[in-house]
């Protein structure tokens, strides 16, 4: 786990690990990201440099700073309740799509209705 991201808060029985970091400016909410010099970029599963995804964006505080989900709940729209999510190919996506070689398969989130997830990346 990335230490950027250890402080957390209950909610409920599910433990949220989240936390408030420096990103680039393109980065919007529900983007997944990974971290690089200090600050959330946008992750694309076909591209090594990119990788691993350490959580997504579920809130932009100013246009350089947002909040970043590494476990918990959030809510997100264009999902099917029940379905597991991975790293997209385009940059900040997700796809429920099993990615396949040379495509870096992680796992992201689990659709818990068709629009809340909780986010658990592994």
């Amino acid at each position: 786990m990335f230490p950027i991201l250890t402080p957390h808060i209950e909610i409920g029985r599910t433990k949220q690990i989240a936390k408030v970091v420096p990103c680039d400016a393109n980065v919007e909410v529900n983007d997944t990201v990974y971290f690089f010099g200090g600050e959330a970029k946008k992750a694309s599963n076909s591209a090594a440099d990119t990788m691993p995804v350490v959580g997504m964006v579920d809130a932009k505080i100013t246009s350089v700073s947002c909040r970043v989900i590494a476990q918990g709940w959030m809510n997100c729209s264009g999902v099917v309740a029940g379905k597991t999510y991975y790293a997209g190919s385009a940059l900040g996506s997700f796809t429920d799509e099993v990615p396949v070689a040379p495509a870096i398969k992680q796992s992201i989130f689990v659709a818990q209705t068709n629009s809340i997830i909780l986010v658990n990346i592994k």
